[in-house]
């Protein structure tokens, strides 16, 4: 198996190594704490910075404000924030997570409401997996969620483990729908 940049793939990487290279005076600390004044502002900037230069969002489509390429781009956009030591995106949940799920099974409101704030940094989302007897284990979340006529959702449950709520505009939650199915096909993602 040859692990090597095919020459496309080494120009993708030579562009991204540069603008890094040109613009990394302009990035905030790689590690610092959300709780020092204007750390997540800066993160916010600086992640804008990297969609506006083409580095988050890689393998969204190009009409969703990505690249439209592939995992091995994203791989090597990694590798290159890693080298030039600057931090990556703030909202690796949003970005990495939810934007995709969107993309595939949102509605057109869904995705032009949040995937312009999300992959800009202007919103930022949490994770709302983990819960009380369960952890990570999501055939175990008992948190439930209930529609009514009005097709709006009652949830009903408490979540222990939120990455990002200290500076999230939303949240992701997953919560199980129907009881009478097996644990693993009846949840749904809010």
């Amino acid at each position: 198996m040859d692990l090597n940049d095919t020459p496309e793939q080494a120009e993708y990487r030579a562009r991204s190594r540069a603008w890094l290279e040109q613009n990394r005076h302009e990035a905030p600390p790689r590690s610092g704490s959300y709780e020092d004044e204007g750390y997540t502002d800066a993160r916010r900037a600086w992640q804008r910075r990297l969609a506006q230069a083409g580095l988050a969002g890689v393998t969204w489509p190009q009409e969703f404000g990505g690249q439209g390429l592939g995992p091995i781009e994203q791989v090597t956009v990694n590798q290159e924030i890693s080298r030039a030591e600057v931090p990556g995106i703030l909202d690796v949940i949003g970005i990495g997570m939810l934007g995709p799920c969107l993309i595939a099974h949102g509605s057109e409101e869904q995705k032009s409401r949040h995937l312009g704030p999300m992959l800009y940094g202007d919103e930022v989302w949490c994770q709302l997996f983990s819960e009380p007897g369960a952890g990570s284990d999501l055939a175990a979340v008992q948190t439930h969620a209930r529609q009514g006529d009005d097709r709006s959702w009652t949830l009903n449950g408490q979540k222990v483990w939120t990455t990002n709520a200290q500076f999230a505009s939303f949240g992701l939650l997953l919560a199980r729908t129907d009881a009478d199915v097996p644990k693993h096909k009846g949840m749904t993602m809010f």
